[in-house]
């Protein structure tokens, strides 16, 4: 797809593999992961040119539901990716980073800094620059709340610090 992005880390799932999921993306969807894996090329060189591991990209609607993903996931289109960058640093810094790299934002949906586990970026064509931190309050057990903004959170992945 692109010097460093292969398709198939793209449409890589555990979960599609054990409950024999096809997440084989139709031909409509093949060029909006283009445009995630482009876009991956300009976050890769952002963060120093370090290795990126993508844990999700596209997500058919069956593997979508069985992952507990938004009905409405820009993954399901193929424009969103979940990412780590650990030779670069921690999923908050590279939130850090890239919401702060104007001729990257411009090409962005959403960033979201996930539980503190990963990002989430979507390159949707909406381009809304939407920043998000995505944690989860004790009370309400695993369920995910959005708060706008980048926010560290006060513990592995509980509410932000206020």
């Amino acid at each position: 797809m692109t010097p460093h992005f292969r398709l198939i880390e793209f449409i890589a799932s555990e979960t599609a593999s054990e409950r024999g999921i096809d997440n084989m993306p139709p031909p409509d969807k093949l060029a909006n992961i283009r445009v995630a894996a482009t876009g991956m090329e300009k976050v890769r060189a952002l963060l120093g040119d370090k290795a990126i591991s993508i844990s999700s990209g596209f997500r058919c609607p069956e593997l979508n539901a069985k992952v507990g993903g938004s009905p409405t996931s820009d993954h399901m289109e193929g424009f969103s990716v979940d990412f780590r960058c650990d030779g670069f640093g921690t999923p908050y810094e590279i939130a850090a980073c890239l919401s702060q790299q104007p001729g990257l934002m411009d090409e962005v949906d959403q960033i979201i800094f996930e539980k503190s586990r990963w990002v989430h970026i979507s390159f949707a064509p909406r381009r809304r620059k939407e920043i998000k931190t995505a944690y989860e309050k004790p009370e309400t057990g695993k369920q995910t709340h959005y708060k706008d903004g980048l926010h560290k959170l006060d513990s592995q992945y509980l509410a932000p610090e206020t």
